[in-house]
């Protein structure tokens, strides 16, 4: 009976870390891993929980809880499979124009019409 008190409080604990980090959470994970310096391409959820173990004022968050709270505000990540790195020069101005156009609003929405 003791463990599943322990279990409640940790479970406890963890949503009320997520909720006060939760933007800290959700800023590294729209960031590019390489942004602030990490030797890989894509974030994983062990990467993410890892790296924001490491930060100046630590969140440890488990990565079934971090997935829970990136999946509640809209952000998933998909398993890497293969890739290949660029060799192309401009390939961080290219990513940067990327995530410039795929986070900022292109204008007003369209009209929603009955046709």
């Amino acid at each position: 009976m003791a463990y599943l008190d322990s279990a409640v409080r940790c479970h406890r604990w963890q949503q009320a870390a997520a909720g006060k980090h939760g933007s800290v959470i959700v800023t590294a994970a729209r960031t590019r891993p390489e942004k602030p310096v990490q030797p890989f391409t894509h974030w994983s959820l062990r990467k993410l929980a890892g790296y924001l173990a490491g930060l100046g004022r630590p969140v440890r968050i488990g990565r079934e809880r971090l997935r829970q709270l990136l999946h509640e505000r809209g952000i998933s990540f998909q398993r890497t499979r293969t890739w290949k790195e660029s060799t192309d020069p401009d390939r961080d101005a290219k990513l940067d124009r990327i995530e410039c156009v795929t986070t900022s609003r292109a204008g007003p929405e369209p009209a929603r019409g009955i046709i």
